[in-house]
């Protein structure tokens, strides 16, 4: 091969690899950057934790989540929210069948806030997430509407100017500012539209009630010059803004602008609804959707379009007006009558006896109070029981009309569909002390839908409760229940089980029979109960007024129901005050020990005598009539009136000595004791909180077990103090036990915080994995009371889960929430964070999100504990209420979260308990834990006033922390240091509960007490450098090629040809001569430019060839330097990504070689270290108050540091001063003489805080000798700032040095924090380099005999601690691809990577035998030492199933277990036995796409092997099959049997599902599966294929129908086979089916023959999309009635599927006419089909022709079976088996045809003018059979008016004009009628010449009359009809429709 060929290819080969190796460094380098990413991404290991005694691997992951990413953590919140939305959006109203809309409609949106939705509240739960709005969503392809884009634009532009001012700061003024109509442009406002959909918007706030009823209060306007926006402070009630809007659209709808009207109430506080149903509003429709989160807009778009049937009900009451809730006349706070704090002045000798300075603590302006007087009767409750008396006539109800009150009741919630209930019944359950309501629901709509079943349950109202003050309500929520998605006809029978325990209602006044020193108890009265359902709270009542023999004549709203009212006879016999007055759920938690067998725990008693001011001690002569029933007038009061002026009817209370004494209780001394103090500092035991988790056999350890006081033993008095006082949003670490900080956040409706916000902690799965996503917010939740709206238990687990994983991956050990308080009222700022006004609902939707938050480590505080329903001073109000009042009321939510939520913990509320602050009044302890059985902790409100000043008081009372860190403040704990043993055993038990909760958490991930993590490097990165290292090689070796080929023989030729030009020049011809024969032969060779034989080449060419040289020559050296500049690039970029491995060896290097002194000796220097644990350290987050507990360092500390630090503290962690030296370190030591000296410091810092180049003079101040040293001298070099490669931005500044002047003798240098606002950093040493001696300063190190960390530390030879390795997470194991599996049969869902096993097989024993699993998705759990087995495990012959993890495929749930090649040998977990032989089995799968419907009754069938075929892509759902038994012969077949069978050809080797059946069979009887096939959609094409066996002893002969769950059994029309199997026979067998209806696929058999000994029918079905190629398809007829024929005169054709249908010649009464479209029906359903394009399906059609005249239709004229007529409009046309008839209406503008009345104008514009307006809508003229408007007229006689016709008159034309009247007023009615030009405009009376008479019209009332008018168009123009009144009118209404026809 030619030279210049080689030369071609190594250059390209050079160039090639030069590229691929500059992209693998480069590429590489960024990848080391994201090291911890890319590893969790390709599921590889960075480290291993190992047992430190076995080396085997261990897995300390205790609470782990599902995803691998943010991403994913994200993208299920979003959708969790999104189903909240979904599920809980209210339909409150919708007539005309308004909603939905279809696609394709276009809406126009109206007010500021469509473009600005309420997505949340403000203060502690506001959150910066971003959401969707309407018009992403709404437009969404998968929505498909249009908008008044110009509309959207407007407001966007505009959106400084209008809308709601209120933020989400705490505390916020509240405004609304919206536009008036007028504000946007008529062209804009006025675009045609299907709907106007106006959003109406309110927003809630901490700390800033809505309008609380309060002294002093100042109402705001929400625009600034209108007073009219926001009235008199009433957020709540529409403004005239807004109500004038409204009218607006009204008359744009009359107008036809739009169709309808459409609100969308986008708030959380209820706004008044009084007007939504007033004609002059014409609102249509309205759907209450809170406020919605991140993505709700999504599921409103959904709702909107009807993709999601609303099924939402109400969680509250809706008012018409709020000023008749009762509530609002104490709502807010009050000042007692002579509150002046007169018996203590100003506390200085307060009878508290406290000493002046803790009184002062507390030292408020003014203490208020508000009294809970409504009692029970809050919400629904009041406004129900006030209805049931008012219709039981009962005494001193006084006027009450319930429809003016309530606009919505209580559970109220309208559908897309209708249901209907049936079956009910109610049977008790003495097992489970419950009563069983069951019922029977249908859907009896045209839509699927969800149905909410709501269990309502009354108790009687007695004399005895008259006297006792013991108050009932008519109704109360006892259960619910929410069915699944019911299809069209089908029925779910729903079972709520009703908890004997709430027919039982508490009396305070009554002797505890159980302790007679006690008041109080839950009662059980004879009397009549009922147990009712109903649709709403309202409906059941009704029911159960039905059932006591009420009608609507009494004065019900309903009639009711008694079917639905069940009367309980048999409660009680006699007065019960025991059974449910004892609880025991403090034992069952562990808390209390059982006294003997039969302890029933705490005895139920008053607890809250102080809280209710006519049983409180001290109330003097203060005293309050709660409202109650035998006296509704009497004590019922309102807060404001119509003109929302207050009323001042609240309770009026007067300050006493012993209120004053006990509201500052909290200022009081505790008195000292003689109780032994407990153990401190023990070394009896060493155990580490991790030890306290599980015992050896993984069962948790109990709260009282023995080990749990060891480990309290070993905790020293300051570790107590440390822990007890930080408690804001934390607890502190306690390093004598190994305890870690944990991190708390705000999360009443979920995580508000940055998933890596958590940077301190770094716990959190986002920055233990370097997550890109880390800095996302979490999406915003909606608000609570739209989640209670969902009454779905079953979705709030998926919800609460969701919650747990945003606080897992963004490191929070506990959420402050959810919020559980009341809405008392509707003008609470924080109602957007509770969930109802009733404490049942709240409690059993709470439970479950509880439940699923907790099990993901997370431990909640339900908030705000108690009384707490307003915001209003809430620091500083006396919250009054009676005890039965708080229990039945609003603890009891606090209680099912507990008890069946597992809720850990509980915040208090800010408010006081009657005088008494919520800390120190006791019912944390005698309430929540003795009643409820709470093992958590209690915590404080944030910045509470009460908490931080008696924190010893409230341990004592059963608060455990303050939300705040008072670590100034801990002295208040030294005066108990002695003679307070009470106190001290009190603080023990705080911690006890704050340790139990923590070890239980996520917290404790990754720390273990007999582990260590070993770093391993993943494979990719193993990879990418053998990668680097081939390529590498390979590009040098090609560059030396390319030289050797290319430029060294250039270079050596053309060297010596310039000389010979040289030498040429000079005339040097002997040596020119010498030197053209030396090069003669290798210019020949080399170069086609050199001479021939014998001959020099020219001067020119040679001058040519010296170019060449030294062009190519530089080229060459230009290749050389960028080769050498890329190889010196990558290097550098290789350096900087091993900067830290570097610094780690340096350091290691130099602490190699440190001595016991720590120095080291360098060209005559000595360098001294002083390490941060050798100086004396000041401050906050100390890591120990003495010199031995500082050689201790926790794991937090730990988990701080790089790895290059030796030890040191966290300098200032947590710390947020602005006073400079708040934290210091100081060293103090001696020089033998002056000497300048360097000094270098070890630090880390933040990157956001300091700059690779800051001064650290940002970070520390420096004090030597007193002096500060300047920051010039403290700047460290950019290389020596290297940020870490783990992605946790901490910048490592090892190499900072500055010079320092020492003194001869004692030195000190101090180091301090700087002021401000600062970041973390940590100190680790300074290093003095000097020739001076330095003495007198002893060094100190770590000690870890006590210290839990998660790596052994490097140690010196002599045993000194040289290094520490950080404490990182460790990421979920590798195997598992993000969103591939679900995990299914394993506690905690976790996917294990398969080990290889290490016990060899080859020890198996003579009973053992080897098991071996073949899947991937299956594998053997650990055994009991830990090893994880492969696939294979030696099992004994004889024994079961060993424990198996399970990864199911997505979709696929297990179902059992086959042999592999062998698959008739099925079987389950429980049936497997371990057969004498090796045996390998595989998993068996069943699918379930439909999650939601599984249930425990699934028949389990194995995955079908064709299952990945495209055609077959749609497998059975035998999830949900039910085999329909119906009797005999006519009934169909009882008791048939489901099970299991292998089945042979033609289905291969399938697991069937057999029908099995022992009885005797005959001819004619059938069954049917429901729901078996699949799902079908109107007009899919389905093929279902059919693999039968007969697994019986007799031959079978059936014919198998498909049919639908909502259709015919069988039909002739249906798809069907008829099936004939011998006795163990098989076939196949094919169907083809369209569908005709939105249902379930079912099969239907029915027996030809019949079978003595039953039958077993082993059945396999699939479906396959579409036509399969097997079916030929069948024949059908089409079937023309009425009007019409095909080709020849032939009223039907024979056609297949498929085929379109031949072209329809119109006759008889429809001959001249166009075709419209025909009515289809196929035997099951009628459609109206406009198309003239039809092709037959799956059956025989018959048609019956739509004909018209032609114009634009508008509606329809229908005429049913009986013959009566009436009109719909297009929208509303809906085709039934009753419609006989169809006549289209149609419209002209000009020619002939019908005058379109609905569009015509009124106007009274002729004098004497008449009043006079158009009926919105189209009405129906059954008499005439004509559609027209209902004009409404008054007027003197000869008054007039006129309408202007939507058709436009030629000139010169002939017109007659035909007019129908109706009148439909009760007036008669008289007038002249003429009709004229436009173009002929009417004055003074012309009309009378100029126009056409149309004559004198009479109509009697009811009686109809036509009118014909012949004219001529004189202009061209529009045509007017003028009216002119011939007898005065006071109301009269007609209806006119009018026909108009041009003459020749």
């Amino acid at each position: 091969m030619k030279k210049s060929v080689w030369i071609t290819i190594s250059k390209a080969f050079t160039a090639v690899l030069t590229v691929i190796t500059a992209f693998l460094f480069t590429g590489g380098a960024i990848a080391m950057e994201n090291t911890a990413a890319i590893s969790n991404t390709l599921g590889s290991k960075t480290q291993i934790v190992l047992n430190k005694e076995t080396g085997e691997e261990v897995d300390t992951l205790y609470y782990k989540s599902k995803f691998s990413s943010v991403k994913q953590v994200i993208e299920n919140s979003e959708k969790a929210g999104e189903n909240v939305v979904a599920e809980g959006s209210v339909l409150l109203r919708n007539e005309n069948k308004a909603l939905p809309f279809a696609k394709g409609d276009t809406i126009s949106l109206f007010s500021a806030s469509s473009i600005n939705l309420a997505v949340g509240g403000g203060g502690s739960s506001a959150t910066s997430a971003s959401s969707l709005n309407l018009k992403e969503t709404l437009t969404d392809p998968s929505v498909g509407l249009n908008i008044n884009e110009d509309l959207w634009k407007w407001y966007e532009d505009n959106k400084d100017t209008y809308g709601r001012k209120a933020g989400t700061s705490i505390g916020v003024a509240y405004s609304i500012a919206d536009a008036k109509w007028t504000d946007i442009p008529e062209a804009i406002r006025t675009k045609k539209a299907k709907s106007a959909v106006f959003v109406l918007s309110r927003l809630g706030s901490e700390n800033a009630d809505i309008r609380p009823n309060t002294e002093g209060f100042t109402p705001t306007d929400g625009s600034a010059g209108d007073p009219n926006d926001l009235k008199n402070g009433n957020y709540l009630e529409m403004t005239d803004r807004e109500l004038d809007f409204l009218r607006a659209l009204k008359a744009e709808k009359d107008k036809g602008t739009f169709e309808s009207v459409v609100l969308i109430l986008n708030m959380a506080n209820q706004v008044e609804l009084g007007f939504i149903d007033k004609e002059e509003f014409g609102v249509d429709a309205a759907v209450w959707c809170g406020t919605l989160g991140s993505t709700g807009a999504k599921a409103i778009a959904n709702i909107l379009v009807g993709s999601v049937n609303p099924s939402g009900r109400l969680a509250d009451t809706f008012w018409t007006e709020h000023r008749f809730n009762p509530v609002h006349a104490n709502f807010g706070r009050y000042s007692y009558n002579g509150n002046t704090i007169k018996y203590g002045g100003t506390h200085g000798n307060n009878p508290a006896g406290g000493s002046p300075s803790k009184a002062t603590m507390y030292d408020h302006t003014g203490v208020y109070y508000v009294v809970y007087r409504e009692g029970i009767y809050n919400g629904y409750r009041y406004t129900e029981t006030r209805y049931e008396d008012k219709v039981l006539g009962a005494e001193n109800v006084g006027e009450y009309d319930y429809n003016s009150v309530v606009k919505y009741p209580f559970g109220f919630g309208l559908s897309y569909t209708n249901f209907e209930y049936s079956d009910y019944s109610v049977a008790y359950n003495d097992k489970t002390d419950c009563y069983d309501v069951t019922v029977k629901v249908t859907n009896v709509g045209e839509k699927p839908g969800k149905e909410v079943v709501q269990v309502y349950i009354q108790k009687p109202y007695t004399d005895y409760d008259k006297e006792h003050s013991v108050e009932k309500a008519a109704v109360e929520l006892a259960g619910f229940a929410k069915t699944k998605i019911l299809n069209k006809g089908e029925s779910q029978t729903v079972t709520v089980n009703v908890e004997k325990k709430y027919f039982a209602s508490y009396d305070s006044s009554c002797v505890n029979p159980l302790d007679e020193t006690k008041f109080g108890a839950y009662i059980l009265e004879k009397g009549d109960y009922y147990l009712s359902v109903g649709k709403d709270c309202h409906d059941a009542l009704n029911n159960i007024l039905a059932a006591k023999g009420k009608t609507k004549a009494d004065g019900m709203t309903d009639g009711g129901d008694a079917t639905f009212a069940k009367k309980i006879d048999d409660v009680t016999e006699n007065f019960d005050a025991k059974t449910y007055s004892t609880d025991d759920s403090a034992i069952k938690s562990g808390l209390k020990k059982a006294e003997s067998e039969d302890d029933k725990g705490a005895i139920i008693s008053n607890k809250f005598d102080d809280a209710d001011i006519n049983r409180y001690e001290g109330r003097g002569d203060n005293r309050v009539e709660y409202t109650t029933r035998k006296n509704w007038t009497g004590t019922t009061f309102f807060g404001f009136d119509e003109d929302n002026n207050f009323t001042n009817q609240n309770v009026k209370l007067s300050w006493t000595e012993k209120i004053e004494y006990d509201v500052f209780e909290i200022a009081k001394d505790i008195p000292a004791d003689n109780v032994k103090y407990p153990t401190y500092g023990s070394t009896e035991t060493s155990y580490n909180l991790i030890d306290l988790r599980v015992d050896a056999d993984g069962n948790k350890i109990a709260y009282d077990d023995p080990m749990w006081d060891a480990l309290l033993d070993q905790m020293t008095w300051q570790d107590y103090v440390e822990l007890l006082s930080c408690g804001e949003r934390m607890t502190a670490a306690v390093a004598s036990i190994g305890k870690p900080v944990t991190i708390d956040h705000n999360g009443a409706v979920g995580v508000n915080q940055r998933y890596g916000a958590n940077s301190g902690a770094n716990r959190g799965y986002a920055l233990a994995n370097n997550d890109p996503d880390a800095n996302k917010v979490p999406p915003a939740y909606p608000c609570n009371a739209l989640v209670a709206a969902t009454y779905n238990v079953e979705l709030m687990a998926e919800y609460g889960e969701a919650w747990g994983e945003d606080a897992l991956w963004a490191g929070y050990a506990g959420l402050y929430g959810p919020g559980i308080n009341m809405h008392r009222g509707a003008y609470g700022g924080r109602t957007f964070e509770y969930y109802s006004e009733d404490s049942f609902l709240s409690g059993k939707i709470c439970a479950p999100i509880c439940k699923g938050i907790e099990e993901k480590g997370v431990y909640v505080y339900l908030k705000h504990c108690f009384l707490n329903e307003q915001e209003t001073n809430r620091q500083t109000v006396c919250t009054w209420a009676n005890e039965q009042t708080v229990r039945e009321c609003y603890l009891r939510a606090f209680e099912i979260a507990i008890k069946e939520g597992g809720a850990s913990n509980v915040m208090l509320g800010l408010n006081i308990i009657g005088p008494k602050y919520t800390g120190v009044h006791g019912f944390c302890n005698t309430v929540l834990r003795d009643e409820f059985g709470m093992t958590g902790f209690v915590v404080s409100d944030f910045q509470d006033t009460h908490a931080w000043r008696r924190m010893p008081l409230a341990h004592m009372n059963g608060m455990d922390i303050p939300d705040r860190n008072y670590s100034s403040y801990k002295d208040i704990y030294t005066p108990y240091q002695k003679n307070h043993g009470a106190v001290a055993w009190a603080m023990r038990e705080s911690a006890h509960k704050i340790l139990y909760t923590v070890v239980h958490s996520a917290t404790m991930n990754g720390i273990s007490s007999n582990t260590e993590i070993i770093k391993i490097t993943p494979d990719w990165i193993n990879l990418l450098g053998l990668l680097e290292s081939v390529t590498l090689t390979l590009t040098i070796l090609s560059w030396v090629l390319l030289i050797t080929l290319y430029a060294f023989p250039f270079i050596s030729d053309k060297a010596k040809l310039a000389y010979a030009f040289i030498a040429d020049k000079v005339k040097n011809e002997n040596r020119v001569q010498k030197v053209k024969e030396g090069v003669k032969a290798s210019v020949v060779a080399g170069e086609k430019a050199a001479a021939k034989p014998g001959k020099f080449p020219a001067y020119t060419a040679r001058k040519e060839d010296l170019s060449a040289i030294i062009t190519r020559s530089v080229a060459l050296v230009a290749a050389v330097v960028v080769l050498i500049t890329s190889l010196v690039g990558f290097n550098g970029v290789i350096a900087k990504n091993n900067a830290l491995i570097k610094l780690e060896e340096e350091n290691n290097a130099k602490n190699a070689v440190l001595d016991e002194t720590r120095m080291t000796e360098n060209d005559g220097l000595k360098a001294y270290r002083f390490e941060a644990e050798s100086g004396s350290y000041v401050g906050w987050q100390k890591w120990g108050e003495t010199e031995e507990e500082r050689e201790k360092l926790t794991a937090e500390a730990l988990y701080l540091f790089s790895p290059d630090f030796s030890g040191g503290i966290a300098m200032s962690r947590n710390m947020r001063a602005a006073t400079a030296g708040t934290n210091s370190f100081t060293f103090k030591f001696n020089s033998d003489k002056k000497v300048k000296v360097n000094m270098r410091v070890n630090i880390n810092c933040v990157d956001s805080w300091i700059t690779e180049q800051g001064a650290l003079d940002s970070v520390f101040n420096f004090k030597v000798n007193g002096k500060k040293v300047k920051s010039n001298a403290m700047t460290p070099a950019k290389a020596d700032c290297v940020k870490k490669s783990d992605g946790s931005k901490i910048y490592y500044m090892g190499n900072a040095v500055m010079q320092l002047t020492l003194i001869e003798g004692e030195n000190e240098i101090v180091l301090e924090n700087c002021g401000g606002d600062q970041a973390f950093k940590t100190f680790d040493y300074i290093e003095i380099v000097t020739s001076a001696e330095i003495t007198g300063y002893e060094p100190k190190y770590l000690d870890t005999s006590t210290l839990q960390i998660t790596k052994t530390p490097t140690l010196t030879d002599e045993g000194e601690i040289k290094g520490w390795y950080k404490f990182t997470i460790p990421s979920l194991e590798a195997g598992v691809k993000s969103g591939l599996y679900t995990y299914e049969d394993t506690d905690e869902a976790i996917a294990y990577k398969l080990v290889t096993d290490k016990r060899a097989l080859s020890k198996v024993e003579k009973n053992e035998r080897v098991l071996t699993i073949d899947s991937e998705y299956a594998f053997f759990a650990p055994d009991e030492d830990g090893v994880m087995a492969s696939s294979k495990i030696v099992v004994a012959t004889t024994r079961g199933l060993p424990s198996v993890i399970v990864r199911a495929p997505k979709n696929r749930r297990l179902a059992g277990w086959a042999e592999v090649g062998n698959p008739s040998n099925y079987f389950t977990k429980d049936t497997f036995v371990m057969p004498d032989r090796n045996i390998s089995v595989e998993p068996c799968f069943e699918y379930v796409e439909y999650a939601e419907t599984i249930t425990d009754e699934l028949q389990k069938v194995r995955l079908i092997p064709k299952a990945e075929d495209a055609n077959q892509n749609t497998p059975i759902r035998h999830d949900k099959v039910k085999v329909g038994a119906f009797g005999k012969a006519k009934d169909g077949l009882s008791q048939i049997m489901v099970g299991n069978a292998a089945m042979s050809s033609p289905g291969g080797t399938e697991l069937a599902t057999v029908y099995s059946y022992k009885g005797e069979v005959k001819a004619g009887d059938y069954f049917m599966t429901m729901n078996a096939l699949d799902y079908m959609t109107v007009g899919g094409e389905k093929t279902v294929v059919v693999d039968m066996m007969n697994c019986g002893d007799e031959d079978i002969s059936f014919e198998y129908y498909l049919t639908s769950a909502s259709g015919k059994p069988k039909a002739p029309t249906n798809p069907h086979a008829s099936v004939s199997l011998k006795a163990g026979e098989s076939a196949r067998f094919v169907l083809y089916t369209t569908f005709y209806g939105n249902n379930n696929l079912m099969a239907h058999y029915e027996f030809n023959t019949g079978m003595k000994n039953g039958m077993k029918l082993g059945v396999n079905q699939y479906v396959i999309k579409g036509k399969h190629t097997e079916y030929e398809g069948e024949t059908y007829t089409v079937t023309l009635t009425g009007g019409g024929t095909f080709a020849g005169g032939a009223t039907s054709v024979k056609l297949k599927e498929g085929q379109s249908i031949p072209a329809v010649t119109l006759t008889g009464e429809n001959a001249g006419k166009l075709l419209y479209g025909f009515i289809v029906d196929d035997g099951l359903n009628k459609k109206l089909v406009t198309s003239s394009e039809l092709t037959v399906g799956t059956s025989s059609l018959t048609l019956t022709p739509v004909a018209y005249e032609g114009g634009e239709v508008k509606g329809f004229i229908v005429e049913n079976v009986t013959g009566k007529k009436s009109y719909v409009s297009a929208a509303n046309l809906a085709i039934t088996a009753a419609t006989k008839k169809i006549t289209p209406v149609s419209y002209v503008t000009s020619g002939s045809g019908r005058i379109y009345w609905t569009d015509c104008a009124v106007y009274a514009q002729v004098e004497p003018k008449a009043t006079a307006q158009k009926v919105a809508g189209e009405q129906f003229m059954e008499e005439t059979s004509s559609v027209g408007s209902i004009i409404s007229v008054s007027g003197s006689a000869n008054a007039m008016f006129r309408m202007d016709n939507v058709f436009r008159v030629a000139k010169d034309a002939t017109y007659e004009y035909t007019f129908n009247f109706k009148n439909v007023g009760t007036e008669k009615i008289e007038f002249s009628l003429w009709q004229i030009n436009a173009g002929s405009w009417i004055k003074d009376g012309s009309y009378t010449t100029n126009g056409f008479a149309g004559g004198k019209v009479t109509l009697e009332a009811g009686e109809v009359k036509t009118v014909t008018i012949t004219f001529n168009g004189f202009s061209n123009g529009n045509l007017i009809t003028l009216f002119k009144l011939e007898s005065a009118l006071s109301d009269g209404k007609f209806l006119v429709s009018g026909n108009i026809k041009v003459k020749a």
